[in-house]
């Protein structure tokens, strides 16, 4: 999908990067323009508290 709307427009996305590595050789395939990746905390635990529902692979 993200080959595809490269042909046409500029691509970017934001992510928190818990998947990132994962699809890491589609995205540089892809050739996308931009990659904005969240942080929730400097710490676990300020990172725990606010993104609660989120498991790393």
């Amino acid at each position: 999908m993200l080959r595809e709307a490269r042909k046409l427009y500029e691509t970017s996305f934001t992510t928190n990067g818990v998947l990132l590595t994962k699809f890491m050789d589609e995205i540089l395939e892809a050739s996308v323009d931009v990659i904005a990746v969240t942080f929730a905390g400097a710490k676990p635990e300020t990172h725990d508290r606010l993104e609660w529902g989120i498991h790393t692979p």
